[in-house]
């Protein structure tokens, strides 16, 4: 018998778009730094901050209602 969290999870992570499921993967499990995983996309560590938060927010299916750029980079930073 599976796990019915395990499931949920993993179709969770195979609905997302394929950026925001590797952008989960390679941070949290893969275990890479922030600075490792900016460097990946080649952008800065705040940057990737965004593409985290973005990408829990899908996850969460929870559309962004952040329209400002200072707001999201904020939200981010709090998260990181």
């Amino acid at each position: 018998m599976s796990d019915p969290a395990a499931e949920v999870l993993r179709v969770r992570l195979v609905n997302l778009s394929p950026r925001s499921r590797q952008v989960l993967m390679l941070r949290a499990v893969g275990h890479r730094s922030k600075e490792d995983c900016a460097r990946h996309y080649g952008i800065g560590p705040e940057a990737f901050d965004v593409l985290v938060l973005r990408a829990i927010q899908e996850f969460l299916g929870r559309p962004s209602s952040i329209h400002d750029r200072a707001a999201e980079v904020a939200e981010a930073k709090a998260l990181a």
